[in-house]
């Protein structure tokens, strides 16, 4: 299984994942969370995601963040649905 979903560009995104965009001299990476678009390494209309500095969240977002991108699961069964 890859990581990265390769596509042409962000118009092809149709389902949940990582994507990779090689269009030009600049790759672009993608995340796809219901429906929404959000570009890793800038910004795009009023998304965007900031590594620069650590952030401070609470313990809900915290895990509300880990679910989205699937690296958290309420149960064994929710990762069976999830095909992980």
């Amino acid at each position: 299984m890859d990581l990265l979903k390769k596509v042409d560009n962000v118009d092809n995104i149709v389902t949940d994942g990582i994507y990779l965009i090689e269009d030009g001299e600049t790759p672009q990476v993608w995340l796809s969370i219901g429906g929404k678009q959000i570009n890793l390494v800038g910004e795009v209309n009023n998304d965007y995601v900031s590594f620069i500095k650590e952030q401070t969240v609470e313990v809900d977002s915290k895990f509300m963040a880990l679910s989205n991108i699937g690296f958290f699961y309420e149960s064994l069964e929710k990762v069976k649905e999830a095909k992980v």
